[in-house]
This record gives C-alpha cells, sequence and structure tokens, in this order.
C-alpha cells in the first residue's frame, strides 16, 4: 500500500507505462520472449479469449505469436485505468479497452472488439512493475 498520495501516483504512472508498453508491442507484433519480459513475472498468467491459459513467459510469448500471427495488424485503444491497491503489495488493475484486428486472409471478416481487461501487478526484485496475472475478456465482437 502506498505510504502517501505521491508514492501512490508514481506506482499508477509505473503500471500505466507498463501497460501502455505491452499493447504497443502487440500492435507491433512484437511478441518475443525478451520482450514479454518487460512486462510479466516470471511466472506470469495469461486468459484471452478463444486461447488456453498461458503461464510462463515462453509460454505468454507463444500464444501470443499464435494469436497475432492469423492478423495482419491490429490495434489497441486503451481507457481509463482503475487501480485497486491489496495490503500484499500487488496492485489490481482494470481497464476497458477497444480493438481492430485486420485478417490476413480475404475470406475472413475483420474483427472490432469491445474488451475488458483485468491485471494483476507486482513489483519485482529489480524495482520494476510487471504484470503477474492477465485475463482480457470479449465484452462485444463486431465483425466487419
Amino acid at each position: 500500500m502506498p505510504e502517501n498520495k505521491l508514492e501512490e501516483i508514481i506506482i499508477k504512472q509505473d503500471i500505466t507505462e507498463v501497460i501502455a508498453r505491452y499493447f504497443f508491442c502487440l500492435d507491433e507484433k512484437n511478441t518475443s520472449t525478451k520482450e514479454m519480459r518487460n512486462f510479466f513475472t516470471d511466472n506470469a498468467s495469461v486468459k484471452m479469449p478463444a486461447v488456453r491459459k498461458a503461464t510462463g513467459i515462453e509460454n505468454i510469448a507463444e500464444v501470443h505469436r499464435l494469436m497475432l500471427s492469423q492478423f495482419e495488424f491490429v490495434h489497441h485503444v486503451l481507457g481509463v485505468l482503475l487501480f485497486t491497491f491489496h495490503p500484499n503489495g500487488e496492485v489490481e488493475v482494470k481497464c476497458q479497452a477497444s480493438a481492430l484486428y485486420k485478417n490476413k486472409s480475404a475470406d475472413l471478416k475483420n474483427i472490432f472488439s469491445s474488451e475488458r481487461l483485468v491485471c494483476v501487478a507486482r513489483k519485482c526484485d529489480d524495482n520494476q512493475w510487471r504484470i503477474c496475472y492477465l485475463d482480457v475478456q470479449f465484452l462485444n465482437k463486431l465483425e466487419i
């Protein structure tokens, strides 16, 4: 738990930056294991629609590569992040997001989705905040 308002603001900014950089990497399809280490703890787990739960950096990177390989491009727009500080030092973050997925195949429709993200961040030994749990749920999905 933050000891004062300034510390709370700094923590929120640090976590916001991790989440923003993560989605920027998704949009750039930069999902290497090395890159994912910047955003996730070693034993993190991720749940996404139509994808099995992945645990561990290597599995998380592979699931992202497989998921994004079917698209020519993706673009995410994040809403306001809502923070909940827990006594164990973890911070839960909830956010609404919109995403456009452009399929590579002309036979498949493109997807515009409204998504809900819930993640839990933890400060690591190197003093950096990283995601230890991420759950992405489609709220609405429109094929265009």
